[in-house]
């Protein structure tokens, strides 16, 4: 697998071998990413997601940024 999309694309297939029904998604860090895509892809199928530290968006893009957060600059 040389991509992200290889991998999505493998997972659409294992989904298609197993199951046809509706289901519940986990996907923790790279997989989160994959489930949120997998959803994206299925939304009938997909029930519900719970995402574990996901890997974010690349902020560095163009009209990206990271929201202030209202602890900001605060110590312990």
């Amino acid at each position: 697998m040389a991509s992200a999309e290889d991998i999505l694309a493998a997972l659409e297939e294992f989904v298609d071998e197993h199951t046809d029904a509706p289901f519940l998604l986990i996907g923790e860090s790279f997989g989160g990413r994959l489930a949120r895509a997998l959803t994206h892809r299925r939304p009938s199928q997909v029930r519900g997601l719970a995402l574990l530290c996901p890997v974010a968006a690349y902020l560095g893009a163009p009209g990206r940024r990271c929201p202030r957060s209202r602890f900001a600059g605060r110590t312990a």
